[in-house]
């Protein structure tokens, strides 16, 4: 009898939180603009108000590059690739030495920072990481890195 009612409480517990996500779980869809699934204001917003400076750091064991872009066009052309970034598939795949940020400072102040892991989106939401594969993020570092490889 025990491990009938046993039973019966696991099945109903599955059926109000089926695959046990919790309900502060994020997901993204795939294909999802990255600028646009984050839910913040000032990035859903920067095709109408662009950012005044865009810093990224990328952090390869230790050995960091920073670009810092503050020129209306170097602003343009990488805010323009970074609103091209689309979400892909939810990862488990977490890579040790290689921890990079991209920041927006805003006119008001207002400062936004993504953290990658790689070329992935890691994003924490109460205390629980979550991994996105980022989909066009190459075009985004190409763009970033034009100001420091000359």
């Amino acid at each position: 009898m025990k491990i009938v009612v046993t039973l019966i409480i696991a099945a109903l517990m599955f059926c109000q939180n089926p695959l046990g996500k919790q309900e502060d779980d994020i997901s993204f869809d795939k294909g999802d603009f990255l600028y646009e699934a984050l839910g913040n204001d000032k990035l859903a917003g920067m095709k109408e108000e662009l950012p005044v400076k865009i810093c990224v750091v990328r952090d390869d064991n230790g050995w960091q590059e920073i670009a810092e872009l503050t020129e209306t066009g170097e602003i343009e052309a990488a805010a323009q690739s970074f609103m091209d970034i689309r979400i892909g598939e939810k990862t488990d795949i977490c890579v040790t030495d290689r921890y990079n940020s991209i920041s927006f400072v805003f006119d008001d102040g207002e400062k936004v920072e993504l953290q990658l892991n790689d070329a992935n989106l890691e994003w924490k939401k109460n205390d629980k990481f979550y991994i996105y594969e980022l989909e066009g993020i190459v075009d985004f570092w190409k763009i970033a890195y034009q100001k420091t490889a000359g």
